[in-house]
């Protein structure tokens, strides 16, 4: 997921370096290699310079929540005939670009964990009110709970919450799961804007 609009962040963080590489390429590398099949959701503008398979967002701006429902159940995904048209059955591992310390071995500890009876399997720090939607497995029939919530118009994972059942699963360390939303969140020695 690298398609919100950074706002706070000023630019496109999907764009900025940790140790060279850009947060959108990172984040794809990490879940391309637990995956079959592997897209980046983007806005229109951004799909142009991307190396990567690109779902299109036709909700941008909408919110997170949106946007993951929108790529999960992207036409592109869903083709009759294509190699992914059982992806409304599928379960999706996801991955907000702006963790740029997210330890990929958290993602693994997330995808040893049984599904059954989930709406998803996430991580959280211990002390969280909510675990991160954008870092974990979302399950086929959690996706579809979402999916009927945005098309009743809600937009806040925060009102999904108590609808779901959800495996929480720790982070090796609590700072696997910084969310980079301002150029000063970044914490020297991170590797990020060359510290």
């Amino acid at each position: 997921m690298a398609g919100g609009f950074s706002r706070r962040f000023g630019r496109d963080k999907g764009l900025e370096l940790h140790h060279g590489e850009a947060l959108r390429d990172r984040a794809w590398r990490l879940i391309r290699a637990r995956t079959v099949r592997c897209w980046i959701a983007l806005r229109p503008e951004q799909a142009s310079n991307c190396p990567h398979p690109v779902l299109e967002d036709a909700l941008p701006g909408e919110g997170p929540m949106a946007a993951l429902v929108h790529a999960a159940r992207h036409p592109d995904v869903l083709a009759p005939g294509s190699a992914s048209s059982n992806a409304a059955r599928a379960d999706w591992l996801v991955l907000a670009c702006d963790m740029p310390l997210l330890d990929p071995v958290n993602l693994d500890l997330v995808l040893a964990q049984p599904r059954e009876g989930q709406h998803a399997v996430l991580l959280s720090k211990p002390d969280a009110a909510f675990p991160e939607p954008l870092a974990g497995i979302w399950t086929a029939e959690g996706l579809s709970i979402l999916e009927q919530m945005v098309q009743n118009g809600e937009r806040a994972f925060r009102a999904a919450w108590p609808q779901l059942t959800v495996d929480r699963v720790a982070p090796k360390r609590a700072s696997d799961l910084l969310n980079l939303n301002r150029p000063s969140d970044a914490p020297e020695g991170s590797g990020l804007f060359g510290w």
